[in-house]
């Protein structure tokens, strides 16, 4: 289920050949408008930060980290975890919503042969982990509204799901 709402979310190869832009074009496209983008993860974080959804947290955290990381760097930061945070972080319906969520405000990061060949070092993903970035056009001032729309650190339970990396992309 996780694999077919990845593909109906995230543009891919299939998608490449509807809207005639390759996966590096898509890369570049802008952020949706900051209001486009608020009440869908006001109602995400209404709906799963909650203290009864305590196993969304590490998620939330994760997507935290991400951004207070990229906020002020010049250098794109990469979120990377695994495709079980949000098999098991929840019921269905927060998978569902999750993919959605990253793939509206995060791009999802496919390094073309070296993430088909799963060569972590040469920028690839292992298998099983998935990998979103920010767009590079996303300024400071559009991170600083979405961490505003966030549950602070302090309010979420558990560890950081996932882990950051630093890649050779500049914004």
């Amino acid at each position: 289920r996780l694999v077919e709402l990845l593909r109906q979310q995230v543009p891919g190869p299939a998608a490449e050949s509807r809207c005639g832009a390759s996966t590096a074009e898509q890369a570049l496209l802008p952020p949706p408008r900051f209001d486009d983008l608020r009440p869908r993860v006001a109602a995400f974080v209404d709906r799963h930060g909650c203290r009864q959804a305590l196993g969304t947290h590490p998620f939330l955290k994760g997507l935290r980290s991400l951004l207070e990381t990229q906020k002020g760097e010049a250098a794109v930061w990469r979120w990377i975890l695994q495709e079980e945070v949000l098999l098991e972080a929840g019921d269905e319906r927060f998978m569902e919503q999750a993919v959605e969520l990253l793939s509206r405000v995060l791009r999802r990061a496919e390094g073309a042969a070296a993430a088909a060949s799963g060569d972590v070092e040469a920028g690839g993903v292992a298998p099983g982990h998935l990998a979103w970035e920010l767009p590079v056009q996303a300024s400071d001032w559009y991170i600083s509204r979405l961490l505003a729309l966030m549950p602070r650190d302090a309010n979420l339970e558990g560890r950081v799901a996932g882990e950051l990396q630093q890649t050779g992309a500049l914004r």
